[in-house]
């Protein structure tokens, strides 16, 4: 994912969400700094003179990256959740009010209508998530979930991520 700010998408992955991420992309960028994008160029469409860092590590049960380019041509991409080739993070929380407190702090874009979570009802007995919804214990079988209340939001960089919480 392309971020408009590396920093930015530290602060919220992992400060706010609590991914294990670092600044930086070893061993290509060190942390704090930019490399010259021309190795990568061709394969993703870069000038040759553009610059790149990144945010790398891990998001629950996957490895992330994510990238910032400058001296390079950008377009701001802010699709609708129902525009063809919009993509969105799903995700599992254990206390969605307490982090909505922190998105509103933040002054993160909201995009679920009135701002306050809906409650999701699974149309055909109940929807199975990995459990516990601690992502480190990875022995457990899934739980199935009924309800769950969840909220559109976008992060800094526009991107939409929906967070659920198990309701009931």
């Amino acid at each position: 994912m392309t971020m408009e700010d590396h920093l930015d998408a530290l602060s919220f992955y992992r400060d706010l969400l609590g991914f294990d991420l670092y600044d930086g992309f070893p061993p290509m960028v060190e942390a704090g700094k930019f490399a010259s994008a021309k190795g990568i160029a061709g394969a993703i469409g870069v000038p040759a003179t553009a610059n790149w860092t990144g945010v790398s590590g891990h998001c629950a049960y996957a490895r992330c990256e994510m990238f910032e380019f400058k001296d390079a041509p950008r377009t701001a991409f802010r699709p609708r959740m129902q525009d063809p080739g919009a993509a969105y993070l799903s995700m599992w929380v254990n206390d969605l009010d307490g982090l909505l407190a922190k998105i509103a702090a933040a002054k993160l874009e909201i995009v679920t209508p009135g701002g306050s979570p809906v409650l999701v009802r699974a149309q055909r007995g109940a929807t199975m998530i990995p459990g516990p919804i601690n992502p480190r214990d990875n022995a457990s079988p899934p739980v199935p979930v009924a309800a769950s209340r969840e909220i559109l939001i976008r992060d800094p960089a526009g991107f939409l991520i929906l967070l659920k919480e198990r309701a009931g």
